[in-house]
């Protein structure tokens, strides 16, 4: 039985890489044979993936801030010639607990910083920003900062390129980049709204929901003076404005196409290619919910597996089947790895061995099964 095994990442525990192996070992001990092809969507983990296919990837160091403004290093990819940006290495997530300040003190400068640098790199002819991971909430102001651009208040001050900022910027210096940026997008969200980067993703990265409304009223006050500067408008309708805290938005005012992160990967890595002839595919994250059907890895592979007449096995720490029903029009099943009642510190450090375990039980049954074997007429 050959099986392509491709997840994502589980966040907190194991990376896409270490996810992969795991479950490698799991269908080898099963007697199957793996394909391992580790996957991401544009998130935390996009350079670790792709590296896995393209080792010859060069990683080219430099400074930024993090999502509070504190120096630190930082680094952009080149592939080729082109340079891919994470945006969880320039302004990424910070766990609550390590937070100096409020979220309306975040910024998306540290991204710029990198994109700059990337763009000032004679050997770089256009950038990648991988959308997802991160910790700012200040639609994208400050990655345009980064970029050279300035704000200014009513009174001629310099505006300070944080979330807190957004309610004062009267007018804009700023040029678009001479180099093409593209966006990938981990989730297609809108600027704002119920489905928007504040009120989806705000509480998450410590916005209080007393500041919601004022912060997408300024998000809005924002992107009114941007296209007034630009001459143009419907920035914050772009499908995937609202990703990275708005730094969607940001990159679409620079004329920068927003794409699916998961779906450019699997372009790049030959995920069709590398699905055909297989018996069965195994994929998974840590939890699976209504966000995963969003552009996330899962679904984009288990819509490929099907274009291949793949069925594919969801493996994740948690499984939300009320909002995965989409999973059965893609002959994809869903199971948990979590074999019983265990506090989520211990799941997460357990994940590694609880995925080998879980795709060694998948590819025994398969083959109980008799999936993958040959017709008697044709041995």
């Amino acid at each position: 039985m050959r099986v392509l095994v491709a997840p994502d990442g589980f966040k907190g525990g194991p990376s896409a890489i270490l996810a992969a192996k795991a479950m490698a070992q799991g269908i080898v001990r099963a007697g199957g044979e793996a394909d391992v092809m580790p996957m991401a969507d544009g998130g935390e983990g996009t350079q670790d993936a792709l590296r896995a296919t393209f080792p010859q990837m060069l990683q080219i160091p430099a400074k930024r801030v993090d999502a509070y403004g504190r120096l630190g290093r930082g680094h952009y990819v080149r592939l080729g010639r082109t340079a891919l940006v994470e945006a969880s290495v320039g302004s990424g997530f910070i766990e609550a607990s390590q937070r100096p300040q409020g979220a309306l003190e975040t910024t998306s400068l540290g991204t710029g910083q990198l994109v700059q640098a990337a763009l000032s790199d004679p050997e770089v002819d256009d950038v990648v920003v991988a959308l997802g991971g991160t910790g700012s909430v200040d639609a994208g102001l400050g990655f345009l900062s980064g970029l050279g651009w300035q704000f200014y208040d009513a009174h001629g001050g310099l505006v300070k390129p944080t979330a807190s900022g957004l309610s004062s910027i009267a007018f804009i210096e700023g040029e678009e980049p001479s180099k093409p940026i593209v966006g990938w997008c981990d989730v297609f969200v809108p600027l704002l709204g119920e489905r928007g980067s504040v009120r989806l993703f705000g509480p998450q990265k410590g916005v209080e929901p007393s500041d919601m409304t004022a912060l997408e009223a300024h998000m809005g006050a924002f992107v009114a003076v941007l296209e007034r500067h630009l001459g143009r408008s419907g920035l914050a309708k772009h499908l995937g404005a609202g990703a990275a805290g708005g730094m969607g938005m940001a990159i679409a005012a620079l004329g920068g196409a927003l794409l699916s992160g998961a779906e450019q990967i699997a372009k790049l890595a030959g995920l069709d290619h590398r699905l055909r002839g297989v018996d069965l595919c195994l994929t998974g994250e840590g939890r699976l919910d209504a966000q995963t059907e969003e552009g996330k890895v899962v679904a984009t592979v288990c819509r490929h597996a099907k274009s291949h007449g793949v069925p594919t096995v969801v493996l994740a720490g948690s499984v939300d089947l009320q909002t995965v029903t989409w999973l059965d029009a893609l002959d994809a099943y869903a199971f948990s790895v979590v074999p019983g009642p265990m506090a989520l510190a211990s799941a997460i450090a357990e994940t590694e061995r609880l995925l080998e375990a879980s795709a060694l039980s998948v590819v025994s049954l398969a083959r109980r099964l008799g999936l993958g074997e040959e017709p008697a007429h044709s041995r």
